[in-house]
């Protein structure tokens, strides 16, 4: 330490130290930090205020005149200028006894920084905290409003944390009765050995499959189907009671419910997954099924869709587009049946996301006069041409038929978009241009032309 000099040693005790002389021209900057040293090689043999911006020059003339005048040493934050960009520096400056001043300066960047990240870190969790208030609150809100019976079960010892309105109506008893008792202890005692299984599992799976089981309230039917989730460190349970036997939940069922359970056409709900979760009258004839238990929890692409593939462009146009309207398909029932159906169906944004599904019979839908509906042959009108024509004009005649319906099948499909529709088919677009003036489908116009130019 002996052997540096008294600016050396001042700059070891600050960021940054600047002799001045008296007329305020800077003559050497000391400074431990490199980065300093190297932004202000520019400052040595200029005026002080020269080197900081225009609002802090007053701060500059302020901080010599008082030094000189022999005033106690004051601090002020001063913006220098440097090549990389202004920087914030708190000065004191004193007089040195053979004469000029020495300015003392702490270099304020990284509290600056810390400062930063400090509101940053403040803004962010003001925002977690909002955002949290309000799934909360939509959470709360869903669950008190939900026509559905639902509880929350702590998966460890069985026993009930939450419950909606529609549950304690279901269970007939209030929420104060029911919250911190076990949820086996609201069934028959011959399911109760089943539910506690269910409640056993959760711990291990993270789905619950739908079991039937008796309410110990009147005895009524119900179907008991879960997910299990993680919160705090500990296994929950959300759990889902619907009754069985067709008595409504005492304030739970609007009015739209019960409409929609009278409607003569199928719908049904499902989640993300396409997991069935309500289902109305009408589905349950289409599909051959007696009661909706049957229905409840199985994937719709089972009973819907010719193909695998067919499923797959009607499932994934809808998860794109977020509806279809009238997508020709079957419908399949529990005993073989297949009927040709028109799919209508939304994507459910609010509330529990899901999808919801209208689906009619084919035969149920009035063509106008002159529709091309009317152009399939069956059997039976094929084999009357038998004898009337010979056997290639038939099968000519059949082989139009099949590809006027294709080629109609693809532009439905893909919205009257020929270009896609010809992929579709597998042809190019030139040739399905020339089917589709073949066949009288649609009104060219230019389009050919500008298409294939």
């Amino acid at each position: 330490m002996s052997g540096l000099g008294f600016a050396e040693q001042l700059a070891l005790a600050s960021d940054i130290s600047m002799r001045i002389g008296d007329d305020g021209v800077v003559l050497s900057v000391h400074s431990a930090e490199a980065e300093i040293l190297e932004e202000s090689e520019g400052w040595i043999g200029k005026p002080w205020v020269e080197t900081v911006t225009v609002e802090s020059r007053p701060k500059v003339e302020q901080l010599i005149r008082e030094t000189l005048a022999g005033a106690a040493p004051q601090r002020r934050e001063i913006n220098q200028i440097a090549p990389k960009g202004e920087f914030v520096v708190r000065y004191a400056v004193v007089r040195l006894e053979r004469g000029g001043l020495i300015a003392l300066g702490q270099d304020l960047r990284a509290v600056a920084r810390m400062q930063q990240r400090l509101v940053d870190a403040q803004r962010a969790m003001e925002r977690d905290y909002l955002r949290l208030r309000g799934a909360e609150t939509r959470y709360r809100l869903l669950f008190q409003l939900s026509s559905e019976a639902v509880m929350i079960v702590d998966a460890a010892n069985g026993r009930i944390i939450d419950v909606n309105p529609s549950a304690s109506a279901l269970l007939e008893t209030t929420p104060g009765r029911v919250v911190g008792r076990p949820f086996a202890d609201f069934f028959d005692a011959r399911d109760r050995e089943l539910i506690q299984g269910v409640i056993v599992g959760a711990r291990s799976a993270g789905r619950l499959e739908p079991v039937r089981a008796a309410l110990a309230a009147g005895g009524r039917a119900a179907l008991v189907a879960g997910v299990a989730y993680r919160q705090d460190e500990a296994t929950h349970a959300l759990m889902r009671l619907t009754p069985l036997d067709g008595t409504p939940v005492h304030g739970a069922v609007s009015p739209v419910a019960d409409a929609v359970a009278e409607l003569p056409d199928a719908m049904v709900v499902t989640d993300l997954d396409r997991v069935v979760r309500t289902v109305n009258r009408a589905y349950l004839d289409m599909v051959e099924l007696a009661r909706p238990d049957q229905a409840l929890g199985e994937n719709l692409e089972r009973r819907l869709g010719r193909t695998g593939a067919e499923a797959g462009v009607l499932f994934g146009n809808l998860r794109e587009h977020g509806a279809i309207r009238d997508f020709a398909t079957v419908l399949r029932g529990e005993l073989g049946a297949v009927e040709d159906v028109d799919v209508t169906a939304a994507a459910v944004r609010g509330g529990l996301p899901g999808y919801v599904f209208l689906i009619r019979r084919t035969a149920q839908r009035l063509s106008p006069p002159g529709s091309v509906s009317e152009l399939p042959r069956t059997a039976d009108e094929l084999t009357e041409l038998i004898g009337r024509l010979p056997l290639k004009d038939i099968v000519r005649e059949t082989a139009d038929v099949i590809e006027r319906l294709c080629i109609e099948e693809a532009l439905r499909l893909t919205n009257d978009n020929r270009a896609a529709a010809a992929q579709m088919l597998g042809v190019s677009r030139q040739s399905l241009y020339d089917k589709l003036r073949r066949y009288g489908l649609g009104d060219l116009g230019g389009d050919a032309e500008s298409d294939d130019g």
